[in-house]
Parts: C-alpha cells; sequence; structure tokens
C-alpha cells in the first residue's frame, strides 16, 4: 500500500552560503548561492510546502553558527521551516522557536541523552523532531564526523533519516542528468534532499 509523503527542499548552510558537502565532508564544499533568502523565496515559488534548511558550520561546531541566514530565510517565505545542525541545548532549541522556526531537527544531542527528547517532546509535542543521519548503516553525530555503534533501524514517522554516502551517489547520478543545464539553475536543483515523513503535516 503507498502512503502519502512530503518532499522536503533542503537549503545548507554554511559561512552564511548555501552550499553542498561532498560525502558530508566539510573540506569539500561546492557554493550554489550567497543569498539563502533568494534560494528559500524561489523554492516557494516552486510549490515547496516546507523547507528544512541545515546549519552545516552548527553541526561540525556543535552550536548554531548561521542565525542570520536563517533569518533571512525566514523573513523571505510564508512556508514552515524546520531547523538542524548544533542544536545541542534547551536554549538554542527555544531561541530557534522564538526567531520564528516551526519545527527543531534534534541529532547528536539525541543519541547522548534520549531524556533530553522526551523531555522536549512533553514540552514542545510535534516541534521537535529527531534527525538520523548514518554511514554504512550505523548513526553518525556530529556533523557526520563521528560514526556510533548504533545501527540504522529506521520507520517511517517523525523521524527522518538520511545515508550520507548513497545521497551523494544520488546527487551525482542527478548531476550527470541535469549536464546540459545552467550553473545556477543545476546548483538549485542540487541544494535539496528528500526527507520521508508518513501522513500530513
Amino acid at each position: 500500500m503507498s502512503r502519502p509523503f512530503l518532499i522536503y527542499p533542503a537549503i545548507d548552510l554554511k559561512g552564511g552560503k548555501v552550499v553542498r558537502l561532498q560525502q558530508g565532508r566539510a573540506d569539500a564544499v561546492t557554493v550554489y548561492s550567497d543569498d539563502p533568502a533568494a534560494v528559500a523565496r524561489r523554492w516557494e515559488n516552486e510549490g515547496a510546502r516546507y523547507l528544512h534548511v541545515v546549519d552545516l558550520d552548527g553541526a561540525f561546531e556543535g552550536e548554531p553558527r548561521n542565525w542570520d541566514g536563517v533569518k533571512a530565510i525566514l523573513k523571505a517565505v510564508q512556508i514552515p521551516i524546520q531547523l538542524g545542525g548544533g542544536m545541542r541545548t534547551r536554549a538554542q532549541i527555544e531561541e530557534a522557536m522564538k526567531m520564528g522556526v516551526t519545527r527543531v531537527v534534534i541529532g547528536t544531542r539525541a543519541c547522548e541523552s534520549p531524556e533530553f527528547v522526551r523531555t522536549l517532546a512533553t514540552d514542545f509535542g510535534a516541534r521537535v523532531v529527531v534527525g538520523i543521519d548514518a554511514r554504512d548503516g550505523f548513526v553518525a553525530v556530529k556533523g557526520w564526523v563521528e560514526r556510533t555503534e548504533a545501527e540504522l533501524q529506521c520507520n517511517p514517522g517523525r523521524v527522518h533519516c538520511r545515508e550520507v554516502l548513497r545521497d551523494c551517489q544520488r546527487r551525482r547520478e542527478y548531476d550527470r542528468r541535469r549536464s546540459s543545464t545552467t550553473e545556477h539553475d543545476r546548483g538549485m536543483s542540487q541544494s535539496y534532499r528528500c526527507h520521508y515523513r508518513q501522513g500530513s503535516l
């Protein structure tokens, strides 16, 4: 039986720019735009119902680093935004929500402290979601740098999963198919990631 799902266009931020990392490596960066707000507006104009924004610097460094870019995106669009990357404390999560972020994605902290997630779920409900990144079938944390011993067991629901290496392989194949497009359009097309969420929002 088929299930409804929603595609979340993703905007990855590093140093205030919209980027893509090759296989999740911080030293392998392709910059697609220095205007996150413009990228967000284009996705909204193309029919996106939700945006997934990742603070890559925050994921690697352990605290949010691209607040300005996130604020610019929030001002630029009317659709809801979910934000992940470096969200490790309750204060950071509350700050994001105060700014206007609809939902916060918790990754590393969720692996470190399930109790932390349970408390957030009690207090914020559906405004908090657990994100799982993986390498070779195991959960990866801290910007995909550290691989844990936890095997990936992903069930559709309020948990979204991403396998870094497979994701990049799919992107390279898409690059080949889109080789005749302009650099700008290809960049716009590449800066998305599909996040599965069962049912409607």
